[in-house]
């Protein structure tokens, strides 16, 4: 996930403030879901050290459908 954060999710989000004219420190939302993995505090310590405009709001467990539709509708089938 990190990997992820360093490599996709921060670059998109310098190119978004940049096109849009928008100031370093506006604050974005990642909707993730309650995988451990996000919710544990080694994962969270580091968005908020590391990148501290990143607002993390857990999708709550049995709503990955109606929250996350393409994680359902995509991915599942590339999962399992």
């Amino acid at each position: 996930m990190k990997e992820w954060i360093e490599n996709i999710l921060a670059p998109y989000r310098l190119g978004v403030l940049e096109r849009d004219g928008l100031d370093d420190d506006q604050p974005m939302i990642l909707y993730i879901d309650c995988y451990p993995v996000h919710a544990g505090e080694p994962f969270r310590v580091y968005i908020w050290d590391t990148h501290p405009y990143i607002i993390l709001i857990f999708v709550p467990r049995n709503c990955t459908p109606i929250f996350q539709p393409a994680d359902v509708g995509l991915h599942r089938p590339v999962k399992h």
